[in-house]
């Protein structure tokens, strides 16, 4: 595998995960907008899906254009990712940093959303010109505060984890 092909990969991939994860959020926004009055609020979200569809397909069926334009093809020493030379162990630490990095950005943003809510809900708590916000559970805000400790856990104890899955998987064999 060329380091081009991987890059080429990791942009498809890249498109696939924009798509899947702003299909189910626009959903909600046309919920919401369509007793809306006027048609601004659904031509504008209606605009944005295209333009996320649109920014999807250009990342999943032509990856070649954001490379040439990037160059981040250029500066390597090599051409060739040469996966035989990997060992196991080096494997398995990329996946857990991976899995921990996708756990923190994953609740990163939402986890601020709910304290800044919270906070908003707090001060705002007797004044008129502030909007009240329904009064909810803590079950996101806990949710998002485990994922990000989990995330937090895994980046910083990749080696030890990367020992215990490689131990365990050398016992199975």
């Amino acid at each position: 595998m060329t380091k081009k092909d991987f890059i080429r990969l990791l942009i498809k991939l890249m498109g696939i995960l924009v798509l899947l994860n702003s299909l189910p959020l626009f959903i909600g926004q046309f919920a919401f907008y369509s007793r809306a009055e006027g048609w601004n609020m659904i031509l504008y979200m209606a605009l944005v899906l295209i333009l996320t569809i649109a920014f999807s397909v250009w990342l999943i069926f032509y990856p070649d254009s954001i490379i040439k334009f990037f160059k981040l093809d250029k500066g390597f020493d090599d051409d060739q990712i040469k996966l035989d030379q990997l060992k196991s162990e080096k494997l398995i630490s990329i996946a857990v940093l991976v899995i921990g990095g996708m756990f923190i950005l994953n609740s990163l943003a939402p986890l601020l959303v709910e304290i800044g809510q919270k906070i908003y809900a707090s001060v705002a708590e007797g004044q008129s010109i502030f909007p009240t916000f329904e009064e909810s559970d803590n079950t996101r805000l806990y949710t998002n505060i485990i994922e990000l400790c989990l995330g937090c856990f895994l980046i910083t104890n990749y080696q030890k984890m990367t020992h215990l899955l490689a131990s365990k998987n050398k016992e199975e064999e």
